[in-house]
């Protein structure tokens, strides 16, 4: 490289005899022709050129010395004012279209590594998956569908987890009490101020708040509950009276053969959400969401 430096600053000056010799007591040619000691021959690359200005191969002689310039425009400055030759690009193409880009490792259920391809159940319709997404996310999912029928998505992990013992947060969507029943005489409209006990087991787990005076209604907060497939799980109401005992209005629950609550089915938690009438005699409507946390 500092041959080559050199060899610059001596062709732009070469007008003025400034680089006569070339090399200085570098090289010089002896009156045969011949290199004088360090070079092997003359008309090789940095030698004396041959008598007649001759060099070997594509070397030219420049200033009496054999140069190659062939180098000279790779290792100079580009249009853009780079330096050198560009480095190779990354094998994605940044489109996140599954060809190369980022790395979905750590990463499953979100954004990629590169920031340009996803590692989530949606990517596959987007077309926008990283390279390695399959591979390293063979559980992701966007939804409970995404998953087997014993399983559910959970938002906390974004995989397909066993539906079986694991925790929901239980949504009361809508309640809708339509029985002939006066739950407040005092009042005059026999409105309920209802709310509901979540029991997994025969435990109590979730005693919410109540909504006042409704015949229809939800419940924005949810119960955080465990839900095992092997034990009873019940839902009961209740109409809230400040003067004495709570009233038990109905319960919700699942029954088995013999016509006791028993666990909620691996296709109620699979599908996520349960609506029906919750009694026999169909005055208390129920729409509920497991939500798999």
């Amino acid at each position: 490289m500092e041959f080559q430096r050199r060899l610059v600053l001596c062709l732009l000056s070469s007008a003025l005899g400034a680089c006569a010799g070339g090399g200085g007591s570098d090289a010089s040619d002896s009156a045969d022709g011949t290199s004088e000691a360090g070079c092997p021959e003359a008309g090789v690359e940095s030698c004396p050129c041959i008598q007649g200005g001759l060099c070997v191969g594509e070397l030219i002689c420049v200033s009496d010395v054999c140069v190659d310039l062939t180098g000279l425009e790779d290792e100079g400055s580009t249009d853009e004012g780079e330096s050198g030759p560009k480095p190779d690009l990354p094998s994605g193409d940044g489109d996140g279209d599954g060809d190369g880009d980022g790395s979905c490792v750590g990463a499953c259920g979100g954004l990629g590594s590169s920031g340009d391809c996803w590692c989530d159940a949606s990517c596959v319709a987007a077309e926008d998956c990283c390279s390695d997404f399959e591979a390293a996310c063979p559980g992701v999912c966007v939804t409970n569908a995404d998953c087997a029928a014993d399983e559910v998505c959970s938002y906390g992990s974004g995989g397909c987890v066993d539906a079986d013992g694991w925790t929901y947060d239980l949504y009361i969507d809508r309640w809708i009490d339509s029985s002939p029943d006066c739950w407040d005489s005092l009042a005059g409209d026999c409105l309920a101020e209802a709310y509901f006990k979540v029991y997994v087991n025969g435990t109590e787990l979730f005693d919410g708040p109540y909504a006042p005076e409704t015949a229809d209604t939800s419940w924005l907060e949810s119960a955080t509950i465990t839900i095992p497939t092997d034990v009873s799980f019940v839902v009961s109401f209740y109409d809230y009276d400040s003067l004495s005992a709570d009233d038990f209005m109905h319960r919700w629950c699942f029954e088995n053969s013999s016509g006791s609550c028993w666990a909620v089915p691996l296709e109620v938690l699979h599908a996520g959400s349960w609506a029906g009438y919750a009694d026999d005699n169909d005055y208390f409507w129920v729409e509920a969401r497991f939500v798999p946390q």
